[in-house]
């Protein structure tokens, strides 16, 4: 039996409402904030950037690992919110988390140093609540020493990347935020596999082809797991018809916008399914010489056409299109030159009304891993406009959306 094409999640903060019926906290609801100390369901570790022309090891950037099944053992709760502060900042802000059905992930966050320092411990506030809170400062007591060891990640794949910039924003422990609306969202099954050296973009969009095959949505003849150009997996099928570059998995080209979707319109004429799917994206991409972003407007080729949605990504309509049961790509920028590729895997609000996506990738796109069995992980962001320049970041300032492309 298959699962359903999408998964209706009411982050209720007493556990999950059925799909339409509304349910969970309201504003009259008695507000219980615990302390989580170190143990299972938490896991803390310090960023080491190494991407091959942009190290930063030590870095400032934090990352919490979460296992919801876990956290509910501990807690009793199926889901609730997390709050992360460290003695003067407030780095994760009323965090809906997701119920003890879905898949371990990660929030990366900033550890607040002020220059690339290697961490064995970190004094950290943890407070786990049945609903959001309006200031962390009314609920901080003595911090705990959590351990933290190291996450490498090297997540490149249209050009090489320089510096990964700064972590995500932080408030001060006695701002206030709004904290009474109904948390929701909408998650789908996870498909993720090992990543080749800058291969984010066809492993990407091989990745949202499996979800709708899974789904019923398509029959995909190519067996989806890990691969590369000239094989016949489904990511070795779209590297070859993209035309990427690959002498190895260690060592590989990046791709841009315009060969992605040639490769992948390609794909689905060899293979008998033109017109199987409806595409739409927004946003054209980047990139130099001409003809690495698509042109402005609708875009044919090989029989099939993607709608343009707009000059800009919104997150209204990532929302919509995970709702709607779509896989859905995401590519962003990094300020200092590069970029990556993502599947997009859930989506929705929380207590203070900001958007949050989760998305699926490989941190280790094997050049920094030998064995290449690390680095799959799922990781939840805020995404918001966090620069003021009209264009969504990516959970960090230094992130900028450039393209989003959906498949139905």
């Amino acid at each position: 039996m298959r699962p359903l094409p999408f998964v209706l999640l009411t982050l209720a903060l007493l556990g999950l409402a059925a799909c339409g019926s509304g349910g969970g906290p309201t504003k009259a609801t008695a507000l219980i904030v615990s302390p989580l100390t170190p143990g299972p369901g938490l896991h803390v570790s310090q960023v080491d950037f190494q991407f091959p022309k942009g190290q930063l090891p030590f870095s400032t950037w934090g990352r919490l690992w979460i296992d919801p099944a876990q956290l509910m053992q501990r807690t009793g709760v199926a889901g609730g919110v997390l709050n992360v502060a460290l003695d003067d900042r407030w780095v994760i802000v009323n965090l809906p988390l997701m119920p003890p059905t879905e898949p371990a992930y990660a929030v990366y966050f900033d550890l607040g140093l002020a220059q690339p320092t290697p961490l064995k411990l970190v004094s950290l506030h943890v407070k786990h609540s049945n609903r959001g809170v309006g200031r962390i400062d009314e609920h901080m007591d003595q911090p705990d020493l959590w351990p933290i060891d190291r996450w490498i990640y090297d997540a490149e794949g249209i050009s090489p990347v320089i510096d990964p910039g700064p972590p995500p924003l932080t408030m001060r422990v006695a701002d206030r935020v709004r904290a009474d609306l109904e948390p929701s969202g909408w998650t789908q099954m996870v498909t993720n596999e090992q990543c080749a050296h800058m291969q984010c973009m066809t492993m990407a969009m091989a990745n949202a082809l499996e979800y709708l095959d899974d789904m019923g949505v398509v029959s995909i003849p190519h067996t989806h797991t890990a691969g590369l150009l000239g094989d016949a997996t489904l990511v070795g099928q779209l590297d070859t018809l993209s035309g990427r570059w690959a002498a190895s998995r260690d060592n590989g080209g990046g791709l841009w916008f315009t060969p992605l979707v040639d490769g992948t319109f390609q794909y689905l004429s060899d293979n008998g399914l033109t017109g199987t799917l409806a595409q739409r994206h927004q946003d054209d991409g980047y990139g130099t010489p001409p003809g690495q972003s698509l042109p402005a407007g609708d875009y044919a080729f090989a029989g099939s056409t993607t709608q343009d949605d707009g000059a800009s990504v919104t997150f209204d309509w990532i929302l919509d299109r995970i709702r709607g049961g779509s896989g859905v790509i995401v590519v962003f920028s990094y300020d200092s030159g590069g970029g990556h590729a993502v599947r997009i895997t859930g989506a929705g609000r929380n207590e203070d009304g900001d958007p949050w996506v989760r998305y699926s990738h490989d941190a280790r796109q094997t050049n920094s891993d030998a064995s290449d069995t690390r680095g799959l992980e799922n990781v939840v962001i805020e995404l918001t406009d966090t620069d003021g320049d009209g264009r969504l970041n990516f959970g960090s300032p230094s992130r900028e959306v450039e393209f989003a492309w959906a498949h139905r």
